[in-house]
C-alpha cells in the first residue's frame, strides 16, 4: 500500500483555477481530490451520479450563500444544480460510482 499526501498529487486542470487529481478505484467506488485556487469559481453544474464530497482544506461557498468549512461533508444528487467559489486555497475529496460525469448547467452568478 502507497500512502500519498493529498497535496503531492498529480492534478489536471478542469476550469479556471479548479483542477482534479487523478482517479484511485475501489471496491464498486472511485475517489479523487479536486483542488481550488483562492477565488476560483467552478461553473453552474450537477453530476449524473449521486456523490459526497468531504473539504479536506479551506472554504467554500454555495451558490453564494452556504459555506463549507474543513471537515465539512456533503452529499450531491444528481438532480441538483450549483455552482461554488473557493475562498482560501481549498481540497475536496470526491467519492462516486465509477464514470459519474460533471454536466455544466451555465456560468456562475452572483
Amino acid at each position: 500500500m502507497e500512502i500519498k499526501n493529498y497535496k503531492d498529487l498529480t492534478y489536471t486542470p478542469l476550469y479556471d483555477g479548479v483542477s482534479a487529481s487523478e482517479t484511485f478505484a475501489f471496491n464498486g467506488f472511485e475517489a479523487k481530490v479536486i483542488r481550488y485556487e483562492p477565488g476560483a469559481r467552478a461553473p453552474r453544474h450537477n453530476h449524473s451520479g449521486d456523490n459526497l464530497k468531504v473539504v479536506l482544506q479551506g472554504e467554500l461557498r454555495f451558490n453564494g450563500q452556504t459555506t463549507g468549512h474543513v471537515g465539512a461533508m456533503y452529499p450531491c444528487s444528481a438532480q441538483e444544480g450549483y455552482w461554488l467559489e473557493a475562498l482560501p486555497e481549498t481540497y475536496v475529496l470526491l467519492v462516486q460510482e465509477p464514470g459519474t460525469k460533471t454536466v455544466l448547467i451555465d456560468e456562475p452568478t452572483e
